[in-house]
């Protein structure tokens, strides 16, 4: 009894080459088949059909993850054969068999290599299949229950209520949570707005205890005195289970949390008609790669003074309360109600950009009439997250070359080498080389060269890795070699990254020699190197010569 499941992959970057070329189909089918046992089956085969071959992948070496009722799941390694993978749960797991409920077992997302007709490859997805056991066990688990949205903020410090500016400020805003261990969602945002005041923040991570969880935000004082609003959207913070999925779990809910603000000015002496304040484009706090004009658009038609020049502030820590001057804009008439501030030159490093607009920098039709009528605006403050976008770089070729038979890396050699079409974008090469067995399929993966970064390139570009480690390092015809790499910019973030294959072709030998032969270079089989008397050496296994070598006694 089989069932089976057909994924369809498109639009995949293969491991082993640069693109595919078509439409791929793996058709996954698992014997026993899914359905109502006793206990569950301690034996799983799985065949794939579409690939001309599979096999094992470098960073997921288990193929099979079981998941019972209650308690952890538990990985399951597999023997390959050709096109289907067996899967057996030893004598010695712990994994209970008759636990009464649902047990999930699932082909792990990237642990198996598709090997496809056009040369390419691409890796399993997650694919889950559900066996219910009658046994004699506990229950079946409830099911988790939907988001509750019932985390509620205690307290702040400063307090807000009431606010006393002549003594007090906003500028660190602290937000107390009534449970711990809060995580918050990506680009979380709080905002205050009040009397001539609108402000919105990122929301960080500051402390937690057991029962608490405290997030800071950044705030300028306002001015006048009144009433204020604190306003953080339901969702932006939640428990464990709710980060994991959001659909299940607890998440904060919305707070428009209202508090005085006393000291300030008179908010009677706010010449600004609030309907005055106008859209911004790109609008308020929002994430950029292109930063160097802003569109303002008015409600009616904006007047100003050709000649003014406004600040534009820049800060790279978003926890600084100050900003540093980055340059100024000057404001040019856009369409119908709209105005641009254009920057005397863009934005350029990674950080916080912001503009105040003084009070009385704009007015309307009615106020250029008459100067004691109408309406200015208020003072405004204006701000944006700049993240550069990074530069296309595509991988054209490799060496090693997929599949090629390398016996060795030599001493000072370029042992790898990564190729693109804009090598002047790319400044580091960060790899991990694991060797892999070609003759025990149950065998461990091996790390032959740990997480490495270089920046040496070759004298056409290409990022590339010098073996400057001491020692030729030999490559064995028993195994075959994954290269996992990521190619960075010069702020450390990742431009492209993918990974490649090829095969060792050194043949190494175990020599049994006697105590009284001597050698010159010998290595023990940690590779640290020894002394060259064989004579003076434990009996033991070494690299003599860059070979294995059995000294016996």
């Amino acid at each position: 009894m089989k069932i089976s499941t057909s994924f369809f992959l498109t639009g995949l970057v293969a491991a082993s080459a640069l693109t595919v070329s078509a439409q791929q189909t793996a058709t996954i089918t698992i014997s026993p088949a899914p359905g109502d046992y006793e206990t569950l089956p301690t034996e799983f085969v799985v065949t794939v059909e579409g690939p001309v071959s599979i096999s094992k992948n470098v960073l997921v070496s288990n193929p099979m993850l079981i998941t019972p009722p209650e308690g952890d799941s538990q990985q399951l390694p597999g023997t390959y054969d050709g096109n289907t993978i067996t899967c057996k749960i030893p004598a010695t797991s712990t994994l209970p068999l008759d636990e009464k409920g649902t047990y999930t077992v699932a082909i792990r997302k990237d642990a198996i290599k598709y090997n496809w007709e056009d040369g390419s490859s691409t890796k399993s997805v997650l694919t889950e299949f559900t066996y219910n056991v009658a046994g004699t066990g506990s229950e079946t688990p409830d099911e988790p229950q939907d988001v509750v949205y019932d985390i509620q903020m205690i307290k702040t410090t400063p307090s807000l209520t009431p606010l006393d500016i002549q003594n007090k400020t906003i500028e660190t805003l602290q937000l107390y949570f009534d449970k711990g261990d809060l995580e918050l969602a990506e680009d979380a945002m709080v905002t205050i707005s009040g009397p001539n005041y609108r402000q919105s923040a990122p929301l960080l991570f500051n402390m937690k205890t057991e029962t608490t969880t405290c997030f800071k935000a950044f705030f300028e004082d306002p001015e006048y005195s009144g009433t204020y609003t604190l306003t953080i959207p339901e969702g932006v913070l939640g428990d464990k289970e709710w980060i994991a999925d959001h659909q299940y779990g607890h998440a904060n809910a919305a707070v428009n949390y209202e508090f005085t603000v006393e000291g300030g000015k008179d908010p009677s002496q706010i010449t600004q008609d609030l309907t005055f304040n106008p859209i911004s484009t790109p609008s308020i706090a929002e994430k950029v790669s292109n930063l160097d004009k802003v569109t303002l658009l008015f409600e009616s038609t904006p007047y100003w003074n050709e000649e003014t020049e406004l600040e534009v502030g820049y800060k790279g820590d978003l926890q600084a309360l100050q900003y540093s001057s980055f340059t100024t804009a000057t404001i040019e008439k856009g369409n119908e109600n709209e105005v641009v501030l254009v920057f005397a030159k863009p934005a350029a490093n990674n950080g916080e950009y912001a503009i105040t607009i003084p009070e009385g920098t704009f007015w309307n039709e009615e106020h250029e009439k008459d100067e004691n009528a109408g309406s200015l605006n208020g003072e405004m403050n204006l701000h944006w997250m700049f993240v550069a976008a990074k530069p296309e770089v595509n991988v054209t070729g490799h060496t090693p070359a997929t599949d090629a038979k390398v016996e060795a890396f030599l001493q000072g050699e370029n042992a790898i080498i990564i190729n693109t079409d804009n090598n002047d974008a790319v400044a580091a090469l960060e790899f991990t080389v694991v060797a892999y067995s070609l003759v025990d399929d149950t065998a461990a993966p091996e790390t032959i060269i740990a997480t490495t970064t270089s920046t040496d390139k070759t004298d056409d570009g290409a990022l590339c890795w010098v073996n400057n480690t001491g020692a030729d390092i030999n490559l064995s015809e028993e195994n075959f070699y994954e290269v996992s790499y990521s190619l960075l910019d010069s702020d450390g973030e990742v431009l492209a990254d993918g990974l490649f294959e090829f095969y060792g072709a050194y043949t190494s030998g175990i020599n049994s020699i006697g105590a009284e032969k001597n050698v010159n270079i010998v290595y023990n089989i940690q590779g640290i190197r020894v002394n060259s008397d064989t004579n003076s050496l434990p009996a033991g296994l070494y690299i003599i010569n860059g070979k294995k070598t059995l000294i016996s006694k």
